[in-house]
């Protein structure tokens, strides 16, 4: 059985927030997959947002819910779909929610309950009263404080892994944005993760002396390269994409971090990305993701 973590934060719009932490299964005609919610229920300014994050969709898939001022009613939207729904329990501390919308022509609900125990959400997708799809969470609470242990399980990162945060800007020709990367150490493998405003990447180098083979989760592109530095001290890698002209050079740990993502397009047009990222302490992560503008 594969594991899931489901996180779910609460902000309840007063002074302390309440954070709720649940792990779980998430099954889809029989299949699991590893995955994470991320749930903030802001009754202050009534809205209640819901990030996933699954293995084949690392991206950060956002619903925002906006409630009514009956604190009952709500509408909801993300990039694909919009609905409307109902809140069960009082304001500040729902119990769970009903939401339904248009799924290209099917209906699209979903049902989630939690308490201080568990929580459980069953979405369906229906058309004409016949089942189109079922995917089903069942989780049960832990400890907030284990939440980057869980987290680093459901990327198949081991517990005693070393992480090391950086957060700066990444340019793409005369565009500057915000980037928070995290580089996860392992004795036979870095997982490099990279937050932006319009999503995540994340790459796994697996390491054979101080040579690495690249890709991310979905296998979309592959690629080899090489490690710089000593086992247990690399201080930088590079490597270049299987049957594209693009390669990555990037600093591995220390005070200061300097990536390098550049090639030709398949036009031929050059191109580079370079991030420029100071350390600060991961057991900030979470916090400076969510302040990323």
């Amino acid at each position: 059985m594969r594991w899931v973590v489901v996180v779910v934060v609460l902000i309840a719009g007063r002074a302390s927030a309440e954070t709720r932490c649940y792990a779980g299964t998430q099954s889809e005609d029989g299949k699991r997959e590893n995955v994470v919610l991320e749930i903030e229920l802001d009754a202050a300014k009534r809205e209640l947002r819901e990030h996933i994050w699954s293995e084949t969709h690392p991206n950060d898939s956002v619903t925002l819910h906006r409630i009514a001022a009956d604190g009952k009613t709500l509408t909801w939207g993300n990039k694909r779909f919009t609905g409307t729904g109902t809140l069960f329990g009082k304001l500040g501390t729902w119990s769970g929610w009903h939401r339904e919308g248009d799924a290209y022509g099917a209906l699209l609900t979903t049902d989630t309950k939690l308490d201080d125990a568990a929580l459980t959400m069953a979405l369906r997708v229906s058309r004409d009263g016949k089942a189109l799809m079922a995917i089903d969470i069942d989780a049960k609470a832990f400890d907030c404080k284990d939440l980057a242990v869980r987290r680093g399980i459901l990327d198949g990162v081991t517990a005693d892994a070393k992480h090391a945060c950086f957060e700066g800007t990444q340019t793409v020709e005369k565009n500057t944005d915000p980037v928070i990367i995290e580089q996860v150490s392992e004795a036979k493998r870095f997982v490099i993760v990279a937050w932006m405003r319009n999503g995540r990447t994340r790459d796994i180098l697996e390491i054979d002396g101080a040579k690495v083979a690249v890709h991310d989760p979905a296998n979309t592109y592959t690629a080899k390269g090489t490690l710089i530095g000593k086992p247990g001290a690399w201080t930088a890698y590079s490597y270049k994409l299987d049957g594209m002209d693009i390669t990555v050079n990037s600093t591995l740990g220390g005070t200061h971090l300097r990536r390098v993502v550049s090639g030709k397009t398949p036009g031929g047009d050059k191109f580079e990305i370079a991030a420029d990222a100071d350390a600060f302490d991961c057991s900030e992560l979470d916090k400076r993701r969510a302040a990323m503008k």
